[in-house]
């Protein structure tokens, strides 16, 4: 991880992090909520980014069936998607996951590996539902070391231009994951 432009940033204190989501657009999607971002980062006594996350998950959740059918609850409200059906079906020989969802007369079908570290897959899942659906809009992951997961649902585009800027620690393994799988243009930010 390169946390250097984040430290600098969080150093300056609360209103100079609060600037720079104003500079980049942060507030500009309604998902992102100026009053109740703030309140999370003046409440914060650690790192101010994790006051960004739409969506926190412990990878414990990942353990049972009940945990994926949660996930796929607060997905939904966050996403804004009403899914008509969503079925599970998990097969323990294979240690898959299998999820088939319908919404606007369309099945999607993924599957998640649940011998697998849950990041990725949990990311991957959530976003293949997405893109499915005609979202532009992504749950991407916050770095951090931990069993917490956090992540924000916002545009691709949006989370380069809070690292560049220093709003959210640059791991560089992660970034460069999100350019191969995105194809993301890195002049947009």
């Amino acid at each position: 991880m390169n946390p250097q432009k984040y430290d600098r940033l969080q150093a300056l204190g609360k209103q100079a992090y609060l600037d720079a989501l104003d500079e980049i657009g942060w507030f500009d999607f309604p998902q992102n909520n100026r009053a109740q971002i703030e309140a999370k980062i003046n409440e914060s006594d650690s790192d101010l980014y994790l006051s960004l996350h739409h969506l926190h998950l412990f990878a414990e959740d990942f353990e049972s069936d009940e945990g994926f059918v949660d996930v796929i609850e607060k997905f939904q409200a966050i996403a804004g998607i009403n899914f008509q059906s969503v079925d599970f079906d998990f097969d323990e020989a294979e240690m898959e996951f299998k999820i088939t969802a319908a919404v606007d007369g369309k099945t999607i079908t993924t599957w998640i590996d649940r011998s697998e570290y849950p990041v990725s897959e949990i990311e991957q899942t959530l976003n293949h539902l997405l893109d499915n659906s005609g979202s532009e809009t992504h749950f991407v992951w916050l770095p951090l070391e931990s069993e917490l997961l956090f992540y924000v649902f916002v545009p691709h585009e949006l989370y380069m231009k809070a690292v560049k800027k220093g709003v959210i620690p640059q791991d560089d393994q992660y970034i460069e994951a999100l350019y191969d799988e995105y194809d993301i243009d890195e002049t947009k930010p």
